[in-house]
Order: C-alpha cells, then structure tokens, then sequence
C-alpha cells in the first residue's frame, strides 16, 4: 500500500476561486484511488487538469491512494471523512468502492466495465448520480482478441485465459469472456493466479500444452505487471495478447484497446469540470472512439510466428 500526496507547490491564487475553495476556506483536495501509482497515467491525468484550467498545487492537491481491492472501501472512506472535493477512481473496483462510501461527494472514474450495467449510473448519456467519467467497457473487446490472436498464429485451438481469482469480479468476467468465445465458438480454458508465484506456475503449466496462446484478462493485479507476465510469455514461448499497449511496449506479442493515457485525459477535464461546479449526473459519460494494435514484430519473429502484410498494415504501431 502506497499513500502519497502530490503538491507541486503554491501559487498565486486564481482571479476567479473555484467553486469548492471559496465555500470551504482551502485549495481543493481530488482523491486519486488506484490499484498502482502509474506515472503515465497521473501525467494524462494532470493534462487533463491543465485544459479544464486546474493547476495543481495553485488550484487543486491531489492525495493519492494505492493498494490492493481489499483495501479500497477504507481508502474511499478515508477520503469520505477527510471531506475530499471529488474522487478520481481508476478501475471498476475502485469505482464502487467509491460509490460505496458517498452518494455526495462526485466521483469521476475510469473503467473497464459497463457503469450502467453495474448500477454506477442510469444511463451513459445522463449518469444520474454522483459518478461519472470514462468507460472503455473493455468486454466489448473480447471478440476482437480471440480473433487477432488466432489470426496472427494460424492455428484453431483451445485458447487459455488468464485471470484473477480473487477479483471480486471475477465471476461476471468469467461470464463475460465465455460470452465473448462463445459469439466465435472459441473454446478457452481459464487459468488463475494472484500472485507472483500463482503467475510462474501458470505458465510454466502452460507451457506443457500442445497448443499455446493467451488471453490476458484485465484486472488491477495483472494490469500492474506487464513486464513480468510479458518476460514469463517470452520465456515459455507463449503467443499473448493484452488490452494493454505497456504490456506489448514490455515484450508481449501484442495489444488491442483504448489508450490508457487518453482516458486519463478525459478524466482530468472532467475532474476540472467538477471543480468548476458542474455536476456529475448531467455529464455524459465518455466512451473511446478507436482502439489501438499494437504488435512486438521482433517477438513475432522470435516466436516463430509469420506476420501477414495485411496484419501490419492495420496495426497501429509495429515495434521491431
């Protein structure tokens, strides 16, 4: 568990106070709860800040909070207590922990999951409650795995999935995976693990497997490991693909899904809009419009693998 507080020092006053500042008597305080520090992501983040207006440390403070789920509704409450301007939630799990512990205080959040779906809002347009922000809704984007993957190793076979028992999501992901081969007539085996040494048993198993290639479910513990499942794919020669872009950057053969520093952009001008008065339940919540592919050629290449001309060509970047 991490607990920071970024300042980046005090600045002249604004000519115009925020909204919060001037009823409170301080400079706002967001509450930023994630299952990692992520430097990216906290710079896409201040980005956004910076468009909507918001300086941090002249404008705003932000306290950041990391650590594992169970860990999360404390880490909300926390917040609750210490009377947080609003809570920046990244991840579903987050999200509702957030959700969980306020029906006042607005929450902007970045997540993988449906917030209609899950009950965080009434609909995608106008949220409703206090909670709104950015949703990937990264299920939608199972098809589209299982068909690059068994396009880019030529092969019809069982794929494994990997993901994370202890998720408290774990089982919906299960069923939204099976839905998603399912569509394809994909047959998966899922594979689990939620630790460190869970993830070298796993796939020193699947090595032993006539056919190998892997799914990497989203979730807070793998999504904060992309260099170590990406080394344990090279070293057991194992085809994976991930939604994250860090993890194909690590050495994975490759990636589909929104960009991760472009949500936390969008969060940080949402956040900003909030400071500024708006309300959460009139701000439409914001979906990705593209998605992008990313393939490691120089792991094609070591692999084994031969990769079309036409598969190169819709990728969105090629590392060699």
């Amino acid at each position: 568990m991490r607990r920071r507080k970024f300042i980046a020092g005090i600045g002249a006053a604004m000519v115009l106070p925020l909204p919060s500042r001037a009823q409170e008597g301080r400079v706002p305080r967001i509450g930023f709860l994630a299952p990692q520090e992520d430097a990216k992501r906290i710079a896409a983040f201040r980005l956004g800040l910076g468009e909507a207006g918001i300086v941090q440390g002249r404008d705003a403070e932000i306290d950041m909070r990391t650590g594992g789920y169970a860990q999360m509704p404390g880490f909300a409450a926390e917040f609750v207590r210490e009377r947080i301007s609003v809570i920046l939630a990244a991840g579903t799990l987050a999200a509702q922990a957030a959700r969980t512990a306020t029906a006042a205080v607005p929450i902007v959040f970045v997540m993988g999951s449906d917030p209609v779906e899950i009950g965080l809002a009434r609909s995608l347009n106008r949220p409703g409650g206090n909670a709104t922000g950015v949703a990937t809704i990264s299920h939608a984007l199972l098809p589209k795995h299982f068909e690059l993957l068994r396009e880019i190793v030529q092969a019809e076979g069982t794929i494994h999935v990997l993901v994370n028992p202890q998720n408290p999501d774990a089982s919906n992901q299960k069923k939204e995976i099976s839905a998603g081969a399912a569509t394809l007539g994909q047959r998966i085996v899922f594979l689990e693990a939620a630790s460190n040494a869970e993830l070298e048993v796993v796939f020193a198993s699947l090595a032993r497997q006539s056919f190998r290639a892997l799914l990497v479910a989203s979730d807070g513990f793998l999504n904060n490991r992309p260099g170590q499942i990406a080394a344990l794919a090279a070293r057991h020669a194992i085809p994976a693909i991930s939604h994250l872009r860090s993890f194909t950057e690590a050495g994975g053969l490759m990636s589909y899904g929104a960009s991760a520093p472009h949500a936390y952009r969008q969060a940080g001008v949402y956040v900003g809009r909030v400071l500024k008065g708006e309300q959460p339940a009139d701000m439409p919540i914001q979906q990705p419009t593209s998605f992008e592919l990313v393939i490691n050629l120089k792991t094609a290449r070591l692999l084994g693998l031969m990769v079309s001309e036409s598969f190169l060509q819709r990728a969105d970047e090629v590392i060699e």
